[in-house]
């Protein structure tokens, strides 16, 4: 009897290790099937997803906040805008990649498709769920008067946003159409950034998130790649406030 306890516990012992082998392995070995070639911009698989993505984004598409289903209007609104500017990264992200002359007619369609996110993502609609909250509009607070009390805030959609349009206005070589709306924000979201105590900006009232200053970091960083500027100083701020806090 005591042996066969002796069996009975080896058994579950085995098989718990069989257990804790198998998904401490498998799992992420069939995430990762051809994570390679999403890696190395497999064309078979950027442009298929680059054209699912179209369909979902296209000018008058079906696309709103009711496409999402969280539970709080804030953050399907918050989703809404993350599609348009997300993929207006991922078209950008395309484009510059098929720079060579025999791949123009890809790198035309997917700045074409960046445009459509772009001019989606500026929308009212689109930019409405943080109005609550502020009780003002993002880009209405982009040429308010330096320290007053609309100066303030919503990095959340100033950072995202911007980041996207100085993408654009690097995919495009300084020639976006965007241009002055992109210069406008870089400068919100300077002027926000160096007032601040913290080198942060809120996202909503009295809410600090650093992973959203850090989309606002990094549109700054590549406004300054593409316009052949050093890095400035909101940016240098930016980074030291993260290394400190």
């Amino acid at each position: 009897r005591a042996t066969r306890r002796k069996q009975g516990s080896t058994r579950a012992l085995v098989a718990l290790l069989a257990f804790v082998l198998g998904f401490a392995t498998v799992p992420h070995r069939v995430c990762e099937r051809e994570a390679s070639k999403w890696f190395e911009g497999d064309r078979t698989k950027t442009d298929a997803l680059a054209a699912d993505l179209e369909r979902w984004t296209k000018k008058g598409g079906d696309l709103s906040t009711s496409s999402f289903h969280t539970g709080s209007s804030r953050f399907d609104g918050e989703w809404l805008f993350a599609t348009y500017m997300m993929s207006a990264m991922g078209f950008g992200q395309l484009a510059i990649e098929r720079g060579l002359p025999n791949d123009a007619a890809t790198r035309a369609e997917n700045i074409a498709r960046m445009e459509t996110c772009l001019d989606a993502m500026l929308e009212p609609r689109v930019r409405a769920f943080e109005d609550h909250a502020w009780g003002n509009d993002a880009l209405e607070t982009l040429h308010a008067a330096a320290g007053s009390t609309n100066d303030r805030g919503h990095v959340a959609y100033l950072g995202y946003a911007g980041l996207a349009l100085a993408l654009h206005r690097y995919a495009t070589k300084d020639t976006s159409r965007f241009t002055a709306m992109e210069e406008a924000v870089m400068a919100a979201l300077a002027r926000r950034i160096e007032a601040s105590p913290a080198g942060f900006v809120e996202t909503y009232p009295r809410e600090v998130y650093p992973v959203d200053n850090t989309a606002a970091y990094a549109a700054l960083a590549v406004h300054a790649h593409a316009t052949n500027q050093p890095p400035s100083p909101a940016l240098l701020r930016g980074l030291e406030a993260i290394r400190e806090h």
